[in-house]
């Protein structure tokens, strides 16, 4: 599994800042996803539609459940946002 370079959009840094002021373990859950997903963005998300927007679920004990949204390329992958899994 290759490791990815890590690009955070600022929308995604400050869903984080958001979401890390809600809940005391935010960034902890968060790192954890990052990590996951750096080394096998395909198997852990799905592509939206017909563009190469990737989503992951973000599931976790007392924290609420989230989609983090990221593209990526054999080097890197850019997280862009996190928003709530309505």
């Amino acid at each position: 599994m290759p490791k990815r370079k890590v690009v955070k959009h600022p929308n995604y840094e400050l869903a984080v800042a958001n979401l890390a002021e809600e809940f005391d373990r935010a960034r902890e859950i968060i790192a954890g996803a990052e990590w996951s997903i750096q080394r096998s963005p395909e198997s852990d998300g799905i592509r939206i539609k017909d563009i190469d927007v990737w989503q992951a679920k973000l599931l976790a004990p007392s924290f609420p459940s989230q989609l983090i949204f990221y593209v990526f390329d054999d080097e890197k992958v850019t997280f862009l946002t996190i928003k709530n899994d309505d």
